[in-house]
C-alpha cells in the first residue's frame, strides 16, 4: 500500500514543504530511503523502526520504500522521524490516512517512542498556513512556539502512542480532560484544537534585558543625544574615545530605550531564533528587540552565519535589533569587511554546494573603538604611540566601512566632579519617551512602505519624504564639496537630519537639523584624514 504525509524543511531563513511517501509491497524484505538525504535523515530508519516496536507496532517483513519528495534539494535534520513513522503505519493500514491530507507533521523520535522538539517549527507552521493546510502536529515542546501562528490548528504530541491513538480514534480528543493527545503550555493550560493563549510570561526576551540605565551615565549628555538620535531612526553609530569615557556603558544602556517591535517584526525575529534553536526554553513570540554583543575573537561563520548546514549568525540574530561591536579595531579586518553587504543590502547571502541561502540582516550597528593602541590620541600628553602605530591601528577600519556609518561621535573623558549624584541627567525613561514619539511619526509616515525607520529609506523615498529647502540644499552641497562626502554619505546625512526633525515633532528638515547631522559625520576627517596621516 502507498501513503503520503506532509512535512517540511528549513532552507536558510525560509522553509519548504516535503512529501514523505511510503510504499510497502511484497518482495524481498528491505528498507530503502531515497530523496537526496543527509546522513541524519538516513539514520531515521533505525530510530523509526525501534520507536514503532516499543510503541506496540511491529513492522512485518516486506519491501519498504520511503521517498522524500521533491528530490532536487538536500533533506537535513531529524524532523522527518515522526512523519516517516506515520506514513509507514498508514501504508500498512494500521491507521487511516484521511487526516494526513491537510496536516503537516514534524518531530524527532526517541527509541522509546517519545517525540522530541526540533528547530525551525515556527517558519514551518507559517509555510503550512500559506499553503492552505488546516492543522500541524508538532512535538509538545514546540507547541507554544507554533501557536503564535493564527489561522491553523496546532496539536502537540509527547510520544508515538498518543499519535497512534488519535489517528485510530479521533474521538480520543474528548472533553473529559483525559485525552491522550494534549500538551501542557507554559501557562498551565491544555492545548487541544484551539490556539494557545500566550500571557506576558510566555513572551521570549532573549538577551534584551538592560542591566544599566542612562541615568547612571553622568556627564555625557551629548553622547546620550547621539544615541537617542541613532536609536530613534535605527542609524548605524560609531563611537570613538579614550578608555573609560563611557562608550561601552552607553551601548549597554541601549536596550532600555529600544522601541517595541511590530507584530510582523516580532514574527520575523522569532522565526530566526527558532531556526537557530534559541527558543527551546522560551515559548511564545519575541517582543523585545535583540541586542547582540559578540567578542572580537568571533569567527567569520559565527558572525555572518554558515556551517555545513547553514544556520543564522550574529548578523541575523540581531535582525530588527542592535549589533554592538566593542573594540572594533580589534576585530579581524576581513571579518569587518564582511559587514559591507548586510549593512547595504540588509541581508547576507551564503553560497554552498547544496544551494544558496539568504538570511536577513536588517540591524542597527553600534561600534566602539579607541583612536590608537594606547587609547589616548590625540592627547599627546598621555598618548605615546608613534604616528605609524596610530595609522596602522586606524587603518584596520577601511573607508568603505566608515562610509556606511550614518553617525559618528567622539566620546570625551568626563571630569569626575561632573559625575556626582546631584548632577542632573536624562534617564532611560525620558529618552525612551522621545524615541517612541519619533517612532510613531515614522510608522505613520511609512505606513504604505516596506520599511519602518528613517535609516531604511531608499533614494526614491528620500526624494518623497525628505525635501530640502534651497538653503539646506546649498548647505549640504557645500559640505559635500568641502569634505569630499560620497553620494551614499549625503543620503545618510539627510536621513539623520530627518530623524533630528522627528525628535522635534516631525516638521520639515531645517538648517539646524542638517547642521547637526553634518556634525556627526566629522570623525573620519579628524582621525582618518587628520594630521597623523600627513
Amino acid at each position: 500500500m502507498f501513503s503520503r504525509v506532509i512535512s517540511g524543511i528549513i532552507c536558510g531563513a525560509d522553509s519548504r514543504l516535503v512529501h514523505v511517501e511510503a510504499d510497502i509491497s511484497n518482495g524481498f524484505p528491505s528498507y530503502t530511503m531515497v530523496g537526496y538525504l543527509a546522513s541524519e535523515v538516513r539514520e531515521s530508519r533505525d530510530r523509526v523502526i525501534t520507536a514503532l516496536k516499543n510503541s506496540g507496532f511491529v513492522l512485518k517483513p516486506a519491501k519498504v520504500t520511503v521517498n522524500l519528495s521533491p528530490a532536487d534539494f538536500r533533506k537535513e535534520g531529524t524532523a522527518f522521524d515522526l512523519p516517516v513513522a506515520a506514513a509507514l503505519m498508514a501504508a500498512t493500514g494500521y491507521v487511516p490516512s484521511k487526516y494526513f491530507q491537510d496536516t503537516m507533521m514534524i518531530g524527532e523520535l526517541g527509541l522509546d517512542g517519545t517525540v522530541s522538539g526540533v528547530r525551525g517549527v515556527l517558519p514551518l507552521v507559517c509555510r503550512a498556513r500559506e499553503q492552505g493546510l488546516k492543522r500541524c502536529i508538532v512535538p509538545s515542546a514546540n507547541v507554544c512556539e507554533a501557536s503564535v501562528v493564527r489561522g491553523i490548528d496546532v496539536f502537540g504530541v509527547r510520544d508515538l502512542k498518543q499519535l497512534i491513538l488519535w489517528l485510530r480514534d479521533e474521538d480520543a480528543l474528548g472533553d473529559d480532560g483525559q485525552d491522550m493527545f494534549q500538551a501542557q503550555s507554559s501557562a498551565g493550560g491544555i492545548l487541544r484544537r484551539e490556539q494557545a493563549v500566550l500571557s506576558d510570561e510566555d513572551i521570549c526576551r532573549p538577551g534584551c534585558k538592560s542591566l544599566y540605565d542612562f541615568g547612571d551615565l553622568r556627564g555625557q549628555e551629548g553622547l546620550k543625544q547621539a544615541i537617542e538620535t541613532a536609536v530613534a531612526g535605527m542609524h548605524h553609530l560609531l563611537l570613538v574615545g579614550a578608555p573609560g569615557s563611557g562608550k561601552s556603558m552607553a551601548a549597554a544602556c541601549v536596550p532600555s530605550i529600544l522601541p517595541e517591535m511590530t507584530f510582523e517584526e516580532s514574527l520575523e525575529v522569532t522565526k530566526i531564533y527558532s531556526i537557530a534553536g534559541l527558543t527551546e526554553n522560551h515559548p511564545g513570540l519575541i517582543k523585545k528587540r535583540p541586542y547582540r554583543q559578540p567578542h572580537h575573537t568571533i569567527s567569520p561563520s559565527a558572525m555572518v552565519g554558515g556551517g555545513f548546514i547553514p544556520v543564522p549568525g550574529e548578523i541575523s540574530l540581531a535582525h530588527h535589533g542592535v549589533l554592538f561591536l566593542d573594540e572594533l579595531a580589534e576585530f579581524n579586518p576581513k571579518l569587518i569587511e564582511m559587514l559591507r553587504q548586510p549593512l547595504e543590502n540588509r541581508n547576507i547571502t551564503i553560497n554552498r554546494v547544496h544551494g544558496t541561502y539568504v538570511f536577513p540582516g536588517d540591524f542597527m550597528l553600534i561600534a566602539a573603538m579607541n583612536p590608537c593602541p594606547c587609547g589616548y590620541y590625540p592627547d599627546r600628553q598621555r598618548c605615546r604611540c608613534s604616528p605609524s602605530q596610530i595609522r596602522h591601528y586606524l587603518g584596520r577600519i577601511s573607508f568603505p566601512i566608515l562610509d556606511r556609518f550614518d553617525m559618528g561621535y567622539e566620546v570625551l573623558s568626563v571630569d569626575f566632579k561632573k559625575t556626582g549624584k546631584n548632577t542632573k541627567c536624562r534617564t532611560s525613561a525620558m529618552m525612551r519617551e522621545n524615541v517612541e514619539k519619533a517612532r510613531q511619526i515614522q510608522l505613520e509616515r511609512f505606513k504604505n512602505e516596506a520599511f519602518n525607520f528613517n535609516a531604511q529609506m531608499t533614494p526614491e523615498a528620500l526624494a518623497k519624504y525628505c525635501p530640502l529647502s534651497e538653503s539646506c540644499h546649498d548647505m549640504l552641497m557645500d559640505a559635500c564639496d568641502r569634505e569630499r562626502i560620497s553620494v551614499r554619505g549625503s543620503h545618510k546625512i539627510i536621513r539623520t537630519a530627518r530623524t533630528l526633525a522627528d525628535l522635534e515633532g516631525g516638521g520639515p528638515i531645517r538648517e539646524r537639523h542638517l547642521a547637526g547631522a553634518l556634525g556627526m559625520r566629522s570623525l573620519d576627517e579628524k582621525y582618518w584624514q587628520g594630521e597623523v596621516w600627513l
